[in-house]
């Protein structure tokens, strides 16, 4: 019964993170000449290293979400993490598609928030699911500074 509940939490990891990713793909349509002509941090890490910053994310997320559904944590961090995704999703949209650095960075604001929000309570509830997501609450404080200088230089 153990090994049931572990490949559910697994498949569920899987399940969400996919479609937040697939998501976030379909909206990331980059105009180089765009992106290239705007003023970025000196911080901002090389797109092949933010390809793996994002993997890791995603592995992470499965991990988180499986812990989730096995410790039984469902509620209401999913719908935290759900709401971190679709902000996520529009802030790809607002920067890549509509070209919008104000309105990206107000998304990204809204899910550093919402992912302080969620550390803080994996903090109060586990220290392990904490651990396992701090990588992601990192990234999108990191983000957050990146998108910070972007909009406030450009």
């Amino acid at each position: 019964m153990d090994y049931i509940k572990k490949l559910t939490g697994i498949v569920a990891g899987l399940f969400f993170t996919l479609v937040i990713a697939w998501a976030c793909s379909f909206q990331l349509k980059v105009d180089f000449t765009w992106y290239n002509s705007l003023h970025k941090p000196s911080f901002l890490v090389k797109p092949d290293v933010m390809t793996v910053f994002v993997g890791v994310m995603y592995l992470v997320n499965i991990v988180v979400v499986a812990r989730l559904v096995t410790g039984k944590h469902f509620f209401p961090s999913m719908v935290i993490l759900s709401l971190v995704g679709i902000t996520s999703i529009l802030f790809v949209h607002a920067f890549f598609g509509l070209k919008n650095v104000y309105l990206a960075f107000t998304f990204i604001l809204i899910s550093a928030g919402l992912a302080l929000v969620q550390q803080v309570r994996f903090f109060v509830k586990e220290l392990r699911i904490a651990l396992y997501y701090l990588p992601v609450f990192l990234f999108y404080i990191y983000s957050l500074l990146v998108m910070g200088v972007i909009t406030f230089s450009n």
